[in-house]
């Protein structure tokens, strides 16, 4: 995949043009069969490393026309939904992608729903972020998917044929070669999420560059559990993530602030447990800000509810 400039609007239609083909090309090899209507049905997941990408790119797929006798239904996941929606699409999401009966998929209301329209390819897309590599039980037929980490890939491998447990005839993930930051042209770029660092960088962005056949063509934890002798962290994306784990942990290649200063080391003459929270503090799990939040409050039993205006950041 490559774009025809660094711009947002090239980046977002050259993501849009490979994610229009993989879709097509997986459906067509992964689908189900309605025994009835002779329709066939796929339920499939592209997984983006960020929201805002994500949001483009669905919105740009959304707005053109579907392919011919094909009828696209979408779904984008993401943690910063309201609560209360996203509990009703991860009911949704967990029903459909309960796969250990696979005729239970035709009694689900969405896909009797859907194969009432008259094309022949109903395809359901789910667009999200690293909320559906951990966590949820869910079996899709097909994945797509936006390289961070090969974390990420082995996470994301393991929603697909998660229940049926079938050997496909043909690949059912497909991995694009560069993600939406490398396409921009960003210096690090396989980050938040993901390993790569100004002091951990990658000589390149392709993932065609970055890792080897064997690591991505039958998708295992072994790369990631087994690091090989001779660690290249430059140039393999799963020996960056072995060697900047085991800086973070052990305080290899200068690193000076790691997980090894609680348990193994003396400071001052005594160890010093208080650092375990301050490398939370600095390493914080995501960067989020104060939120709004819209209640619907009642306060007086008999009255009616009305809705109330919260703001985190004053608690009124």
């Amino acid at each position: 995949m490559t774009a025809n400039s660094q711009s947002t609007a090239d980046v977002i239609d050259a993501m849009r043009t490979t994610l229009n083909q993989g879709i097509v090309q997986l459906h067509h090899d992964h689908h189900q069969t309605h025994s009835a209507t002779r329709k066939q049905v796929s339920i499939g997941l592209v997984r983006m490393a960020n929201i805002k990408p994500l949001i483009a790119v669905a919105q740009r797929l959304l707005s053109q026309a579907a392919p011919e006798q094909y009828r696209l239904h979408f779904c984008v996941y993401h943690s910063q939904h309201p609560l209360l929606v996203r509990s009703e699409m991860e009911k949704q999401l967990d029903a459909a992608l309960n796969r250990n009966d696979e005729n239970q998929l035709w009694q689900q209301a969405t896909i009797q729903s859907a194969l009432q329209y008259p094309e022949p390819n109903q395809v359901f897309i789910v667009f999200a972020t690293a909320v559906a590599e951990v966590g949820r039980d869910h079996d899709y037929d097909w994945a797509i998917a936006e390289p961070s980490s090969m974390r990420s890939l082995i996470q994301l491998a393991g929603r697909i044929q998660r229940h049926r447990q079938r050997v496909p005839n043909s690949p059912n993930l497909l991995i694009l070669n560069q993600n939406y930051k490398a396409l921009k042209g960003d210096e690090v770029a396989y980050s938040m999420p993901g390993f790569e660092s100004t002091k951990f960088k990658l000589a390149s962005k392709d993932l065609n560059e970055i890792l080897l056949p064997e690591q991505y063509q039958q998708i295992s934890a072994t790369p990631r559990i087994a690091p090989r002798r001779s660690l290249d962290a430059a140039h393999n994306l799963v020996d960056l993530e072995h060697k900047h784990l085991a800086a973070r942990l052990f305080g290899r290649d200068q690193t000076a602030e790691h997980a090894r200063l609680w348990w193994g080391w003396r400071l001052n003459g005594a160890r010093n447990p208080s650092w375990c929270a301050e490398l939370q503090r600095r390493m914080p799990f995501r960067k989020s800000g104060k939120d709004d939040a819209f209640v619907l409050l009642l306060d007086e039993e008999g009255e009616t509810p009305q809705f109330n205006l919260r703001h985190e950041k004053t608690g009124s």
